[in-house]
């Protein structure tokens, strides 16, 4: 309930006292029901400079990382930072090698050069001759599709030429029905489609406005709940002091 807002510090103090604290941890326990940010969180706001070094460690040390632990956090937050620059100009590297702006050894060397493993530039060469030569397939594709567009070539050839760059039988198929419904005129929806999607929103905005009074019934239940124990809390306390004040005067 105090995370929700439903009680204040001093409510939530007054239960601990209720349950028997001592009043030297409330504050330690006040604090231990704080939220902190995730650790994915503290590297995105780390990566946008948003944190610092220092600011980055106060947070993860709130978090329970001590000495030797916070020292490898920190180094795994550093990691993570470099490795996504690292990425970014593996990236940068592979599209100018499919753009054709470096050949297989300009591409090489650029690996070699920052320290990468051998074995690690060979699988980032292959992967750029593949994304190169996809994107070669992808565009010879879709020339054809324009010339089909333009009736330079009938359906039965633009079919047989994507037969030479496409392997599976259902992909040239679903380009070849899609390139016929383009040639259809769009229909205007039926009455009965659109009476349908009017009744779906409708339906949708009953089912949201009921969940919303569902939500607010329980936070009100709860808070109900919270304050029915504090009453029962103060009874028992009054009866205790009424008892106490009865007896004295008797004594």
């Amino acid at each position: 309930m105090w995370r929700k807002k439903l009680i204040d510090d001093n409510e939530l103090l007054e239960v601990y006292r209720d349950q028997g604290y001592p009043e030297d941890v409330l504050d330690k326990l006040l604090l231990s029901n704080r939220k902190y940010p995730s650790e994915s969180a503290l590297k995105t706001l780390y990566a946008r400079g948003k944190l610092n070094e220092d600011e980055v460690k106060q947070w993860l040390e709130k978090m329970g990382y001590r000495s030797e632990t916070l020292n490898v956090a920190w180094d795994s937050f550093a990691a993570d930072e470099e490795k996504s620059w690292f990425n970014k100009y593996v990236d940068e590297l592979i599209k100018d090698y499919v753009e054709g702006y470096i050949n297989d050894a300009d591409l090489r060397n650029d690996l070699v050069y920052q320290g990468i493993p051998s074995h690690v530039v060979d699988w980032i060469i292959y992967v750029a001759k593949r994304r190169a030569d996809r994107e070669l397939k992808d565009e010879y594709v879709k020339v054809q599709r324009e010339y089909y567009r333009n009736k330079k070539i009938s359906l039965e050839e633009l079919q047989a030429r994507l037969t030479q760059w496409i392997k599976r039988p259902e992909v040239i198929q679903a380009i070849i029905d899609y390139e016929q419904g383009r040639e259809k005129p769009e229909q205007e929806p039926t009455v009965t489609a659109k009476k349908d999607e009017k009744l779906k929103k409708l339906q949708f905005r009953k089912e949201a406005i009921i969940s919303r009074i569902n939500y607010l019934a329980k936070i009100r239940q709860d808070t109900a709940d919270y304050y029915s124990y504090k009453i029962r809390q103060l009874e028992i306390k009054l009866t205790k002091a009424t008892d106490f004040q009865s007896s004295f005067h008797r004594d």
